[in-house]
């Protein structure tokens, strides 16, 4: 896979070459790739320039129409075509860079002598810029993964920032700053945001159908979240088997590890390296142009447990109640406990949440205590260090200080964020899927598929039967029914990994980088290690992990630490393989600047 660039700095990356044909600005942009490079579309003017890099369907009239909206800066209409891109843009001597709105095109920053440097991956700016790995930002990510100032930005190498999903990057002269392109509004009724998300997501499948060159796959076995898009691949692709796309059997979580492909950033899928290959070349093998995955669509349809904070707030009381019936099922929770949460979470204001969140990394126990939360920490407090602790606990109350009010609502705001972090997780597992010989595309993570789902809002997406009410309903309108995966089946087999290869675990663990730099106490992360094990020996003479559902709490704490561990696992993976690379491996410096 290739990247690309650009800087005003007197530098240019090996063996890149210009985006445009002559460089008419001092801002310099590149594409360093083996020609592989997804496509890469132009189109320019005696005052404008635009490039579209990447999976995009659109027109060569289109791209020449969109130079007008280059000029007059409308950024938010250079996002609206269908497909997974990079925009970059220059005009007037100015230069903007443009992710998706889940982030799954990233883009990275930084600084060299003064000037800004930007990339689509980061391990290039760490090694022009001579940036380290940051552990303690790694650290706090893992116990913050859902506050959004926070993990949708920093990256594991200090002083290299990631533009977050709907941001833009703009480099004016030397300087370089981000901002939101996109509004977070709501309000579309469902019934009328059933047509607009049916449209929107039939348009990103078959625009995929009719453009990949070759056969289109995509899970139909019923197994995870590509099932509906394989039904719907079916119906509009002559070119699809729906044999080849059920996966085989593969071994559990945990596995092989040191086989899985290193990624620019770290990324908890890799702990599942071996179930995805097997898969992904089961596809190419079957020659597969395009693979279809369901990345994004818990994250968009279905309505967090928060939401029952926006039924309380409007005085839907009878909802709330029916919703908390459903959600204290689901969690193996009373009734009454679930909906007493609704009602205080309703009465909690964005800054108090994240005190109650450095509380929470304070007192780990505190934050077990309460049956819901907007800003829960990860299973990973549990094993910071005292000094660790205190640290990060500081970092939430700078947050919760420079806070203000939400003007699209919490639990909106909430489903922005986790958006904001499956688009990265994305690029990573497209990243290991090429290595497989398999290119991924996610359809639910179009922008106009993103923006549909989220105009409807969170508490409209709540249901008593359903986990995703918006996607049933539109594939009811095309005669398809949806596949609702089992709820936990991943998490017990992240459980199932860590107790069927604990010494794999054990032994990467043992030379834990975050442990040796006083970030994590291998002590606490051993028993709950240990902690899991005798669980799954317990669970296994009765029947198995998933006989033990009555105790809501306890499943919920081992869930939580079975995510932690994957995080980690995945984290140390990383850092056990990532070699810090001098700037002279990927960039030539003092190179004469021509505009």
């Amino acid at each position: 896979m290739g990247w690309i660039c650009g800087t005003t700095a007197p530098v240019a990356p090996l063996g890149g070459r210009p985006l445009w044909q002559e460089e008419t600005s001092s801002h310099r942009v590149w594409v360093v790739d083996d020609g592989d490079f997804p496509g890469v579309r132009t189109c320019e003017s005696t005052d404008a320039r635009l490039a579209v890099v990447g999976d995009a369907w659109v027109s060569e009239d289109e791209l020449r129409r969109a130079l007008l909206d280059v000029r007059r800066e409308a950024w938010r209409f250079l996002t609206r075509w269908p497909g997974s891109y990079w925009v970059i843009a220059q005009h007037r001597n100015r230069t903007v860079v443009l992710s998706d709105l889940a982030g799954a095109r990233p883009v990275f920053h930084a600084r060299l002598r003064g000037e800004a440097v930007w990339a689509t991956e980061a391990t290039p700016l760490a090694a022009l810029t001579g940036a380290r790995t940051d552990h303690e930002a790694i650290v706090q990510t893992m116990v913050t993964p859902d506050l959004g100032e926070l993990a949708p930005l920093t990256t594991t190498f200090r002083g290299v920032r990631r533009v977050p999903g709907g941001h833009l990057f703009t480099v004016d002269d030397d300087a370089g700053s981000t901002r939101p392109y996109e509004p977070l509004g709501q309000g579309t009724p469902f019934a009328d945001g059933v047509d607009r998300f049916r449209d929107a997501l039939l348009g990103a499948v078959e625009v995929r159908v009719r453009n990949a060159g070759g056969l289109v796959s995509a899970d139909t076995s019923g197994e995870d979240n590509t099932t509906s898009l394989g039904r719907l691949t079916v119906r509009r692709s002559p070119l699809l088997d729906p044999g080849i796309v059920a996966p085989l059997p593969a071994p559990a979580a945990f596995w092989d590890l040191e086989r899985s492909p290193l990624t620019d950033q770290p990324f908890a899928d890799a702990v599942r390296w071996p179930q995805l290959r097997d898969r992904y070349r089961r596809a190419a093998s079957a020659g597969s142009a395009l693979h279809l995955v369901g990345s994004g669509r818990d994250q968009l349809l279905t309505a967090p447990v928060t939401a029952l904070a926006d039924l309380a707030a409007t005085g839907q009381h009878l909802a709330l109640w029916r919703a908390s019936v459903t959600q204290a099922r689901r969690r193996g929770l009373a009734t009454h406990e679930v909906y007493r949460a609704g009602v205080l979470l309703a009465r909690t204001s964005y800054s108090a949440a994240l005190r109650e969140l450095a509380d929470g990394i304070t007192a780990p126990g505190r934050a077990a205590a309460r049956a819901i939360s907007w800003l829960p920490p990860s299973g990973a407090a549990a094993w910071l260090t005292p000094a660790a602790r205190v640290a990060t606990a500081a970092v939430v109350q700078g947050v919760a200080m420079r806070a203000h009010d939400i003007a699209i609502g919490m639990s909106a705001r909430r489903i922005w964020d986790e958006v904001h972090l499956t688009g990265p997780r994305f690029a990573g597992l497209a990243a290991q899927a090429a290595a497989a010989g398999c290119a991924l595309s996610a359809p639910f993570l179009d922008n106009e598929v993103v923006r549909a789902a989220l105009a409807v809002p969170v508490h409209e997406h709540l249901h008593l039967h359903q986990r995703t009410p918006l996607l049933t309903a539109a594939l009811q309108a095309v005669g398809e029914e949806p596949v609702e995966r089992g709820a936990g089946r991943a998490d017990d087999d992240g459980r199932l990994g860590v107790t069927g290869n604990l010494a794999a675990v054990r032994e990467l663990l043992a030379g834990s980088e975050l442990v040796a730099h006083g970030l994590l106490d291998a002590r606490a992360i051993e028993r709950d290690l240990e902690a899991l094990r005798a669980d799954g020996a317990a669970g296994g003479a009765a029947g198995g992990p998933a006989a033990d559902r009555g105790g809501g709490r306890r499943e919920a704490a081992r869930v939580t630490t079975v995510r932690a561990l994957e995080t980690l696992v995945s984290t140390e993976l990383w850092l056990s393989r990532h070699r810090h690379v001098s700037a002279a491996d990927l960039w030539e410096t003092n190179v004469r600047v021509r505009c």
